[in-house]
């Protein structure tokens, strides 16, 4: 920006106070006076001599060591600054980049305004808002992206003519000046078609500097301009000048075609593989200016892959960096950015990923260092891979190592088991190989007759020994009624039968049997014996097999860690076989779990009212009956 410092002398020299006097009790000595240049005046003081408190953030210098006080007066002189308008520069300032005193204090003045007092930019007249619009759209240093919105928003809303010629003139002296246009990314998100316009027949008059139609192209490329994607498909897919701006337009082109849309790679990278010099043009200037953020991110890792090897054949993946002074030129940033994208590949940590640079690595031998970066990429693929177990999973890993793959389970009297087919389907379910013990009908008075009983503890036996066919094999047990019997025989019988878990339901086991010797040495892991409050065969049994006994109802004698007892006070005889008891308690307590605890029901309150009038009526009734046989008599 340059300031017409004569205009600046001619009409708006401020005059300052001796320099001895405070600056606070010099603003409030220009806020007393009624003076059109106040704020311009107060503009210039705090830029010259800002307070003591003042920071980067502030609106002007020094406003964050102002009173509040001051603030409010300012704001409002920034205000009357604003309807008043300084004397503007000869020709067109606003294209020229020439600015006054006057109207850096006039942007100054509504960055102030915008920020403490919006309501007051409505006052602001017609004639105001075409003033001051190209200032918003020239001077822009120093505002906020809220407040330049804010700005730039209500100065299209009320001179659109004005911002839109404006707009025009400043990209024409941006680019005569600077060679590029800065005006298009000032605008922040504000746009229209007749913005779109201009800046199309700025592309299309041929006159733009190549960086200058870099910024143009690009800022409509991000605002989904469909013309500008047109502009751009078709400089890379037609003829290729050889060389001048027209060439490096085209190289911009299709730099920022692939930058805003990566799906247009797909379609480029034939044409950058047909043509070697502007393939390796277009991505030098993508790693020059985009390294870590280029289009690769966002495209498959196996075409990340193919420019890698593409660059590497050609020698571009490398460079002496030693001649540049440390400077990062295009060939430097590109040879950089072949290492970008191998750890780009790397971090991705997919199985693609993994693919791609292993086969980097199959034709690009003289890089040892691609297999350290596939082992980092297989790592992180594992750990992005991973999900979580299965509870069911967690269980059986947490459970100890004698976990058994086989369970046996063995049924009552008078039954074929149906129990048993029920509980194999949710055992299978979990791992275990479960063999179910059938002994056929076995009627009430077999029962009594111990050599029948005796027999059926050897057939056990046998069936055991075709089930355990190695020494590293431990079943575990379910057992019923009768079939806790005979368990229970052949372990007292047969020392060489070892259990790792046992389950027995509506034990008829005599009370005494030693299970803490069991378990003490080896022979048996844990015992859940499950006991039912109803139970009347268990109770029954003992009255009729001398070494029988009702520990399905009253328990085991014994105690111990491994040994649980566990009352169903509501239980009967075969209450226990239902799906939520094999998966909530059976299966978790095979697994290695400590078996849920039942909680135990309080004695319920007889209801009194009930049975007295069961009495009653009972009395009233033998009474009539009584009385009926007295008259027959």
């Amino acid at each position: 920006m340059i300031s017409n410092h004569e205009l600046f002398k001619a009409h708006q020299q401020p005059k300052l106070v001796r320099p001895t006097v405070p600056v606070a009790q010099q603003i409030s000595e220009i806020l007393a006076t009624n003076n059109p240049e106040n704020f311009a005046r107060i503009y210039w003081l705090l830029t010259n001599d800002p307070p003591k408190g003042s920071n980067s953030s502030d609106p002007v210098p020094g406003w964050s060591g102002l009173d509040p006080a001051e603030r409010v007066g300012i704001v409002g002189t920034a205000a009357y600054y604003l309807t008043t308008r300084p004397p503007e520069p000869e020709g067109a300032w606003w294209k020229e980049g020439r600015f006054t005193v006057g109207l850096l204090a006039g942007s100054c003045a509504l960055r102030l305004v915008a920020i403490h007092s919006p309501a007051l930019l409505d006052r602001l007249g017609d004639d105001d808002w075409n003033f001051w619009t190209k200032v918003i759209l020239a001077a822009w240093s120093g505002d906020t992206q809220e407040t330049r919105s804010t700005l730039l928003t209500r100065a299209y809303q009320r001179a659109t003519g004005t911002f839109l010629s404006t707009f025009s003139d400043i990209v024409d002296g941006e680019d005569e000046r600077h060679k590029r246009v800065f005006v298009v990314s000032s605008i922040g998100d504000l746009w229209s078609k007749e913005l779109a316009t201009i800046l199309h027949s700025k592309i299309a008059g041929g006159k733009l500097s190549p960086k200058s139609f870099k910024d143009i192209i690009a800022k409509l490329l991000t605002m989904g301009d469909s013309e500008a994607g047109l502009i751009a498909q078709t400089a890379a897919t037609g003829n290729i000048p050889q060389d001048g701006d027209d060439r490096q337009r085209t190289v911009y082109a299709i730099a920022e075609l692939i930058t805003h849309d990566p799906r247009e790679w797909n379609a480029v990278w034939p044409v950058l593989q047909a043509n070697e010099r502007l393939g390796t043009e277009v991505l030098q200037l993508i790693a020059y200016e985009r390294e870590h953020n280029s289009f690769a991110t966002a495209i498959r890792e196996d075409q990340i892959a193919e420019i890698c090897i593409w660059l590497s054949e050609r020698g571009l993946d490398r460079v002496e960096k030693d001649r540049n002074c440390g400077l990062v030129t295009p060939p430097i940033a590109l040879a950089n950015w072949w290492n970008t994208l191998i750890n780009l590949l790397m971090y991705k940590g997919t199985p693609s990923a993994c693919d791609a640079i292993k086969r980097l690595s199959e034709v690009l031998p003289q890089y040892e260092g691609l297999k350290w970066s596939l082992r980092e990429a297989e790592d992180r693929m594992r750990r992005i891979t991973w999900a979580p177990l299965a509870p069911a999973e967690i269980i059986r890993l947490a459970a100890p190592t004698t976990i058994p793959e086989l369970v046996i389970s063995i049924h009552g009297i008078r039954t074929r088991g149906a129990w048993q087919k029920a509980v194999n389907s949710e055992l299978q379910k979990q791992g275990f190989r479960h063999e179910s013990l059938d002994y056929g009908l076995f009627s009430a008075i077999r029962l009594i007759l111990p050599w029948s009983r005796a027999r059926k503890v050897d057939w056990f036996r046998a069936e055991y020994e075709k089930l355990v066919t190695a020494p590293g094999i431990v079943p575990s047990l379910i057992a019923h009624s009768f079939g806790t019997y005979i368990a229970a025989g052949a372990m007292e019988k047969y020392p060489e039968i070892r259990f790792d878990r046992v389950i027995f339901c509506g034990s008829i086991v005599r009370r005494d049997f030693e299970w803490d010797s069991l378990i003490r040495t080896g022979r048996v892991n844990a015992i859940l014996n499950e006991r039912g409050g109803r139970d009347v065969w268990a109770k029954l049994a003992e009255w009729v097999i001398p070494n029988a006994g009702a520990s399905g109802v009253t328990g085991f004698n014994c105690s111990g860690m491994d040994i649980y007892q566990r009352l169903r006070p509501r239980f009967r005889h075969s209450d226990y076989f239902y799906p939520l008891n094999y998966t909530n308690n059976w299966i978790p307590y095979l697994l290695g779990f400590v078996p849920a605890e039942i909680a135990v029901e309080r004695r319920r309150d007889v209801n009194w009212r009930f049975w007295l009038l069961i009495v009653g009526v009972s009395i009233i009734l033998l009474g009539f009956a009584l009385l009926l046989i007295r008259d027959l008599g």
